[in-house]
């Protein structure tokens, strides 16, 4: 599924020819989908020997022996994954109308007998935009007029995409594509045959999300649902609606709680006025919830996670050669970081006349820093500058056996 709603499908259907009449068409419906390009091979598996006989001179004079192949393996085009030295012959494939295509088979399939075919195609229709930015979609497989046995599907996301459900986001080198769009691109242009083997050995295969289905019925098709976006926070955009709420619903709180205790002169005492016992207890609770303390700790929290916000994206695209620069900028921003953690504690305790603050600011910066850090895993990781955005780098394909 790639960042425009469009999909891009390559399959690999295993076919069996059960009648007594070889096999020279082939028709199946791709529904749901308005296709704009679609190519596809007729696959070949090559031959192996099991046992190759006794050695026996080669009739040329040369005194050679060789080992004749005494018996020889049928290719198992439904259970082989691993696809090397296969030929390849390109198919003509005919549109229907309404989402119908056939194809004269360039060599029949005998009675008994089995083949493969390998299609790839693209188009519009599956996915669905939503007011987030985020797409909602329906892949639908191949439907055929017969049953089909086994069929999976494996489900990616181009490089800047984050599928929900699906593995995390890794290894998708800048400016990347996506395997199953270089398969597509390559069957459209003509490819060889170690090439399309490449192809065939990744439909279907490690993708962020894989279904399996069995025995499906003549002409059903199976569905795989699911939700992408270029955010995480874009799938689940309630729960970070909500994570956000509760955080301002606890600052609110807070900052009632200390003015009520400020209202109710359980504030804390200037250094100058003679403490006595019986403020001790006020004291300290007013400290805790005091709301300068409270919101002295948010400003810290904040200011020091855009610096380091700041700082992982300049890594990120920074030249690592350069160590002179790097380690400087490290150390500036070391320094900086510092300051936004000590500047409010210092600044809050000399007004205040107590340093005592400064344990109460101290202890609202680390649970700030908890809840920003709660929010950004919530909704923003997938805008972090030291992450590399992507879904799996492997195939979006389906591969089926229709028997």
């Amino acid at each position: 599924m790639r960042g425009n709603g469009e999909a891009v499908v390559t399959a690999r259907i295993a076919v069996t020819n059960e009648s007594d009449t070889p096999q020279k068409q082939f028709t199946f419906t791709i529904p749901g989908l308005q296709v704009t390009q679609i190519a596809g091979f007729q696959q070949f598996l090559t031959t192996t020997c099991l046992d190759t006989g006794y050695p026996v001179p080669i009739s040329n004079g040369t005194m050679m022996l060789a080992r004749p192949c005494a018996q020889t393996n049928t290719p198992d085009y439904f259970n082989d994954t691993d696809f090397t030295g296969s030929t390849y012959t390109k198919l003509t494939i005919k549109d229907e109308g309404s989402g119908a295509y056939s194809i004269n088979l360039p060599t029949a399939v005998a009675p008994s007998s089995s083949s493969a075919l390998i299609l790839s195609y693209r188009g519009t229709g599956y996915a669905t935009k939503q007011l987030t930015g985020a797409y909602n979609f329906k892949f639908q497989t191949i439907k055929v007029n017969d049953r089909i046995d086994n069929l999976t599907v494996s489900v990616g996301v181009d490089a800047d995409q984050y599928l929900d459900g699906g593995n995390a986001a890794v290894n998708y080198a800048a400016g990347s594509t996506p395997k199953s769009a270089m398969a597509n691109g390559a069957m459209m242009s003509g490819a060889s045959n170690a090439q399309l083997d490449t192809i065939a050995n990744q439909i279907g295969q490690d993708g962020s999300i894989t279904k399996t289905a069995k025995d499906l019925n003549v002409n059903e098709s199976f569905s795989v649902k699911g939700t992408y976006a270029d955010a995480i926070w874009k799938l689940h955009p309630w729960r970070l609606a909500l994570g956000i709420l509760a955080v301002l619903l606890i600052v609110a709180v807070l900052i009632w709680t200390g003015l009520r205790l400020r209202k109710k002169g359980l504030v804390h005492l200037p250094a100058s006025t003679p403490a006595t016992p019986e403020h001790a207890s006020p004291r300290a609770t007013a400290g805790v919830l005091d709301p300068g303390t409270i919101l002295a700790g948010l400003f810290s929290a904040l200011l020091l996670a855009a610096l380091i916000w700041g700082f992982a994206a300049y890594t990120n695209q920074a030249d690592t050669t350069d160590v002179f620069t790097t380690t400087l900028t490290t150390i500036l921003v070391m320094l900086v970081g510092a300051l936004v953690v000590i500047v409010p504690i210092v600044w809050l305790s000399v007004r205040r006349h107590d340093w005592k603050i400064a344990a109460f600011v101290t202890i609202w910066q680390v649970l700030w820093l908890i809840a920003v850090l709660a929010i950004y895993q919530l909704g923003f990781r997938a805008n972090d500058p030291m992450m590399t955005p992507g879904g799996i780098d492997t195939p979006q394909g389906q591969g089926t056996s229709t028997n």
